[in-house]
C-alpha cells in the first residue's frame, strides 16, 4: 500500500510495480482528475478510496465514481466508525484495508481508527455474512414449499 502522501511519487509507484506484487495507492489527498492521470501513467496500479480527516465526509459514493476509471476500487478505513466497512462492502469495494491494534494502552499512529484485536474475529464474521447477504442481485423463481397453504379466491 502506498500512502496518500506518496500518491504523486512516480518513482516509488514504478518501483513498487516492478515487484510484480499487487500495488494499492491510497487516494486520500488526490482529486478525481489526479486519479485518472495516475491510472493512465500506471495502468497496473490499484486504488483505495479513503478520507484522512474527521472533518471530511467519508464520501463512499466516490467508490462508484472512481470505478469509471478503474473497475476494481478498494477502501481504506480511516474513521473511528468502523461500521463504514459495511457500506464499503455494499459498494463492492475490493479489497478493504483497515488497521488492527493490540488490546493495550500503547500509542499506535493509526490507533484512533484501528480495530481492537479482541473484536476482530466477530467483525470479520459479521462482514463476511454481510458480504454474502448482499448477494449477486439475481432473483430466481423458487418452488413453493409443500407446507405453504395457497388460498385461491
Amino acid at each position: 500500500k502506498i500512502i496518500s502522501f506518496r500518491f504523486y511519487n512516480d518513482r516509488l509507484i514504478k518501483g513498487a510495480l516492478k515487484t510484480l506484487k499487487p500495488v494499492f495507492i491510497s487516494t486520500g489527498i488526490s482529486s478525481l482528475n489526479d486519479i485518472r492521470l495516475c491510472a493512465k501513467k500506471h495502468p497496473k496500479a490499484n486504488f483505495l478510496h479513503t478520507t484522512l480527516s474527521k472533518n471530511i465526509s467519508p464520501n463512499l459514493k466516490a467508490i462508484d465514481v472512481m470505478r469509471k476509471i478503474k473497475k476494481k476500487i478498494g477502501y481504506s478505513l480511516h474513521s473511528e466508525v468502523n461500521e463504514l466497512i459495511i457500506a464499503a462492502l455494499a459498494k463492492k469495494a475490493d479489497p478493504i484495508f483497515f488497521y488492527v491494534k493490540n488490546n493495550d494502552k500503547k500509542f499506535y499512529p493509526d490507533g484512533n481508527h484501528a480495530i481492537n484485536i479482541n473484536y476482530l474475529g466477530k467483525k470479520l464474521e459479521l462482514w463476511e455474512y454481510i458480504s454474502y447477504s448482499i448477494g449477486s442481485g439475481v432473483k430466481k423463481r423458487l418452488k413453493v414449499p409443500s407446507w405453504v397453504v395457497t388460498v385461491v379466491k
